[in-house]
């Protein structure tokens, strides 16, 4: 059983699924509600415990009620929690999240002070040796300090790494150390301002094996040895989208570990992804590795997908 693990954000969200999100102002009634555990590297870490990964969360949570209950749906998901921060008087992280019923598109709205914190590059004194064992290191570059020191450890161990960074500027010491870089557009514009080739070519710059760009309903772009490829998104009735690029990695990390080709990995994400967001919440759309070959093997009837067999 391949063995990732995942250093970043880790909160609660509170979804509520609405109408119309451009009539929410004057009051509805609630289409749907749910809250579960959210952030990019913990729901990360929860795709790759459904797809039979070992998947080991290098977080920092508040001992506090949202604190517990974060920790309690990773631990129900099978996420290794040894190397977790818990910090006293410090508020765990939360969001409200509005969906739009009639697109799936959604709007995050995050108390201030937790956030704030968030950032002052608190990370703890986790044991370092865990990753020289690991198939595949992911990083959000959150808690920058730990990211930073994993990734360090990783390149002198030889474990391959994976980022997800949201913005470029301010993480370009990160950036240099990581292996897979898979952004969103709007991190692919900060360099070259719209996401193509160029894009992929200024972040390939920093010395990634390969650039991965995803375009939510365009599907993703991606570079590596000099040639582009590109792979379209899949169809599927959207409820929700919240957590579709967190889930992605995570899938992406997995099939690192178990040493994809990048086509093989852009593909196998996006489906993963694209699965999410036929339910409400960046988790309970997850499918494990079995339902997602199934998935594969209905869209895409002529492709081999002799590589996607389950782990033995």
């Amino acid at each position: 059983m391949v063995r990732v693990i995942g250093m970043g954000l880790a909160c609660l969200d509170y979804l509520l699924r609405v109408p119309d999100l451009r009539t929410v102002h004057r009051g509805c009634r609630l289409l749907e509600f749910n809250n579960e555990g959210g952030g990019l590297i913990a729901t990360a870490m929860v795709a790759v415990a459904r797809l039979g990964g070992r998947a080991e969360l290098w977080t920092v949570v508040g001992q506090d009620h949202h604190g517990r209950l974060i920790e309690d749906e990773l631990l129900r998901e099978g996420v290794d929690l040894s190397q977790t921060v818990r910090l006293a008087d410090w508020p765990s992280l939360f969001n409200f999240v509005l969906v739009d019923g009639r697109t799936g598109e959604r709007v995050f709205l995050s108390p201030g002070i937790g956030w704030k914190l968030s950032r002052s590059g608190l990370e703890g004194d986790p044991d370092w040796s865990h990753i020289d064992s690991a198939d595949s290191l992911l990083v959000d570059g959150f808690w920058r300090p730990m990211a930073l020191k994993g990734l360090k450890r990783a390149r002198e161990k030889g474990v391959p790494t994976c980022g997800d960074m949201g913005r470029i500027g301010g993480n370009e010491e990160l950036l240099e150390l990581i292996d897979y870089l898979v952004v969103p557009r709007h991190a692919a514009e900060e360099v070259a301002g719209s996401p193509g080739l160029e894009a992929l070519t200024a972040l390939n710059g920093f010395g990634a094996r390969a650039v991965v760009i995803t375009l939510g309903p365009r599907g993703s772009i991606y570079l590596a040895d000099g040639e582009m490829g590109e792979i379209a998104a899949f169809e599927v009735e959207v409820v929700d989208t919240t957590g579709a690029g967190d889930v992605f990695h995570g899938a992406f990390a997995y099939g690192i570990a178990r040493g994809w080709a990048l086509r093989q990995l852009v593909l196998f994400s996006s489906a993963v992804a694209a699965l999410k967001c036929t339910k409400l919440g960046g988790r309970t759309g997850i499918h494990d590795l079995v339902q997602t070959r199934r998935f594969l093997e209905e869209r895409m009837p002529g492709e081999n997908l002799s590589w996607l067999s389950e782990e033995r």
